[in-house]
């Protein structure tokens, strides 16, 4: 069976679709892939494509890569998996349709292969519990544990936290013991004279006590010399 076999539908005189896709065939859950150009490959306005399964719609309206503002690339580039409703072994068509700024339509149409049927991931969650169960079969035992990776590099610092509140004060604490008695200073400058003091009382006393002094004076003296010239005799 030929599984990918190009039949252009109808082609416009204005361009040419080229159409590439991977696989050529395979099971119903397989992704096929499709590159898809048309000659002339720029424009100065968008173009626009559709692609149906077996006349099913599967992209509709894709505009092609727009590289500035007046300039575009007709190509698309995409990747899809049989219509569930559509995946039964055998051929399938493929068309493709590319539709220019004026309106102009060309077509290009191939045949895909499914080779057998594989549920969707779908499917699999529809069935019940035990029949999965079943199928699964029971979990085994749990395996060694692994060694400890490398540790990964130091992140970035965070950033600066804001300032904290300030804390209570502490209690006062003991009185220090007393130092040491520091050496003698030197000898001070001398202090202000002090004041005069007061004069004596004049008067009669005071004449009298110095009569009576100067001739106790006299006496002692006379008595003194006599005693002298008595002892030289």
């Amino acid at each position: 069976m030929v599984c990918a076999l190009y039949t252009p539908l109808v082609n416009s005189t204005e361009f040419t679709l080229n159409v590439e896709h991977m696989p050529y065939e395979g099971d119903s859950n397989t992704p096929i892939v499709m590159f898809i150009t048309t000659t002339p490959f720029t424009g100065s306005k968008p173009w626009y494509l559709y692609v149906f399964w077996d006349s099913i719609p599967i992209k509709d309206n894709i505009a092609d890569v727009n590289i500035s503002a007046s300039v575009f690339e007709h190509r698309w580039r995409f990747s899809f998996l049989p219509p569930r409703t559509r995946s039964n072994t055998g051929s399938h068509s493929v068309q493709v349709w590319v539709y220019d700024h004026e309106g102009t339509i060309g077509k290009s149409a191939f045949y895909y292969n499914i080779k057998g049927i594989v549920p969707q991931l779908e499917w699999w969650e529809d069935l019940p519990a035990d029949f999965v169960s079943s199928l699964i079969g029971p979990q085994g035992a749990t395996g060694p544990q692994g060694t400890t990776g490398p540790s990964g590099s130091q992140g970035t610092p965070g950033p600066t936290g804001s300032k904290g509140d300030i804390g209570p004060s502490g209690a006062t604490g003991e009185i220090g013991q007393q130092g040491a008695t520091g050496p003698e200073g030197n000898l001070g400058e001398p202090g202000i004279p002090g004041v005069d003091g007061i004069d004596g009382v004049d008067g009669k006393n005071a004449s009298v006590l110095l009569l009576y002094l100067a001739l106790g004076l006299a006496g002692f003296s006379t008595i003194c010399v006599i005693l002298l010239f008595g002892r030289r005799k």
